[in-house]
């Protein structure tokens, strides 16, 4: 169907707000990955490396849309307004969450700094996602089980409890 740029804008914001809420759409399978992950009795790193992956894949399938979404989420995050309006894109794609309700059942296996309260999981599950998407734009050679394996890695190399 065709739709005018007046009738995108009045409704999505323009062409940055309608890629968010094509990218809230693939919330539901990023959850469902890491459910199927979490049921298989699998460990933190690995469900981390799943959602990831996921992540990256998806990034990579709707590059030009992930390019707006990025854009509209990091211009938003520059501004005074925060979480509170509900043209922030974090309240529509809700990625971070579903990796924080990991991180949140998870905990003993991360430092408190990371896991600790629910504000601590979520911002370490804000910068895992943010990560993923930004090295999946970036490194366009890269596939998306590469990244994967590069951000596990480093996230959980700074946030992993010590085991000594």
């Amino acid at each position: 169907a065709s739709v005018n740029r007046t009738t995108v804008t009045a409704h999505y914001g323009g062409r940055n707000g309608l890629a968010a809420i094509i990218w809230a759409h693939h919330v539901p399978s990023i959850r469902e990955v890491v459910k199927r992950t979490c049921h298989a009795g699998k460990t933190f790193d690995e469900i981390l490396w799943s959602y990831i992956q996921r992540i990256a894949e998806i990034a990579r399938i709707h590059n030009d849309v992930t390019g707006a979404y990025l854009h509209v989420l990091f211009s938003f995050t520059k501004g005074p307004s925060g979480h509170n309006s509900s043209a922030d894109p974090r309240r529509l794609v809700l990625l971070p969450d579903v990796l924080a309700d990991e991180i949140r059942h998870h905990n003993t296996d991360l430092k408190t700094e990371f896991a600790g309260t629910e504000r601590d999981a979520i911002t370490f599950a804000e910068f895992v996602t943010n990560a993923a998407l930004l090295l999946t734009m970036n490194r366009k050679t890269m596939s998306s089980s590469q990244v994967a394996d590069y951000i596990n890695s480093t996230a959980l190399n700074g946030a992993a409890r010590d085991r000594t």
